[in-house]
């Protein structure tokens, strides 16, 4: 028997949510991405605010990402 722990659905839904969010960020580069405009992107999807806040809170801590005002910033590598 594995111990490795298969991931739900839910799970990989929420990961390639975080990973679109990442990917938009990176690509904005030095301009920033409104938030605003990510969550509208995000909104035409079904996603909710509340799901929203909650992606945005794992993306800001994954260390990569930073906020300044209204604007996500991509710091990583």
């Amino acid at each position: 028997m594995s111990d490795q722990k298969s991931i739900t659905e839910s799970e990989r839904r929420t990961l390639g949510l975080v990973m679109a969010l990442l990917e938009t960020i990176k690509e904005t580069g030095a301009q920033g991405a409104p938030s605003g405009v990510c969550y509208s992107a995000f909104m035409m999807h079904g996603i909710s605010y509340v799901e929203y806040l909650k992606l945005v809170d794992i993306v800001l801590r994954t260390g990569k990402v930073r906020q300044s005002a209204n604007c996500f910033y991509w710091i990583g590598e």
